[in-house]
């Protein structure tokens, strides 16, 4: 636990020095999220062939650095930040991704045959699973009002909501909610992440109001909106929680790597986080419309 604990505040404290420059400059989360991309890749291409599967490290973290396009966008045409950039920028990134993974199929199958389909499937799959989210936080950064500010919330509230999750299932937690994929995860833990979810962002839209915009007068249209994003990002990070801990059963592994002791590998703290990310996009361009 003492391990667990140590290497959790100095994770959080490396991560930290990346993310809060970006409230001055996009740079050092740009760099940030571009190296989870690369150790992300490398961590599930090593997860897929525990289960009989050789997708091609070479092709997942070119498609996952896809994830980039947004920047390349803002770089070159320098668009502000409005709503229709963000969706242009978003669909562009998805388009380009969708031809790349075309393309690398109908390579795979040229040069391996039809018996390499499995393989490429594997490397699309692992494409997608990184590339998507972390397109949705570069494009926080650098095509919506208050990005800096969502990225923080998409990636702060697994963190959050898993704190909570914990503590709560420790103390009152009886009733198990998916035992084939996690034996330790209780209905109580799960309401107990929701609620400390809501209350964080209950906390941060009340804190950081100006940050945010918005000129709505009614601190009850603000309340449902910060109520709503702690119960979508909390569910959001438990989902994601779930889904990697079913990828890690089926191949047979515990953890996607063993760089942070007592955690794991990158991606068993970021698992939840590329669930969360989408949505905190979602909400960010609600935020922007309704309020």
């Amino acid at each position: 636990m003492k391990q667990r604990i140590l290497t959790g505040l100095i994770f959080t404290i490396m991560i930290a020095a990346f993310v809060i420059p970006g409230y001055w400059t996009m740079w050092p989360p740009v760099i940030l999220l571009a190296a989870v991309a690369v150790i992300a890749s490398c961590e599930i291409s090593s997860a897929m062939r525990h289960c009989c599967r050789k997708p091609n490290l070479t092709l997942v973290i070119i498609g996952s650095l896809f994830c980039l396009l947004p920047l390349a966008t803002r770089l070159i045409w320098s668009p502000d930040a409005t709503l229709f950039s963000a969706v242009a920028s978003f669909a562009l990134a998805l388009f380009c991704l969708l031809v790349f993974m075309a393309a690398s199929i109908i390579a795979r199958l040229l040069i391996d045959g039809p018996s390499s389909f499995p393989d490429a499937l594997a490397t699309n799959g692992a494409m997608l699973y990184v590339s998507f989210p972390l397109t949705c936080a570069i494009l926080l950064l650098t095509h919506i009002d208050g990005g800096w500010l969502w990225l923080v919330i998409g990636l702060s509230a697994p963190w959050v909501s898993d704190v909570f999750a914990y503590f709560t299932g420790s103390l009152f937690g009886r009733h198990l909610i998916v035992p084939s994929l996690s034996p330790k995860k209780t209905v109580e833990g799960c309401f107990g992440g929701i609620a400390g979810s809501m209350l964080s962002q209950m906390l941060i839209f009340h804190l950081f109001r100006d940050m945010l915009g918005g000129s709505v007068n009614r601190p009850s249209i603000y309340l449902t909106f910060a109520i709503l994003s702690g119960l979508l990002l909390s569910i959001a990070s438990q989902l994601g929680d779930w889904l990697a801990s079913g990828f890690k059963r089926y191949c047979g592994i515990k953890d996607f790597g063993d760089v942070l002791p007592g955690h794991g590998g990158l991606m068993d703290r970021f698992d939840s986080a590329f669930f969360t990310l989408p949505i905190t996009l979602i909400l960010a361009i609600l935020y922007q419309v309704i309020i």
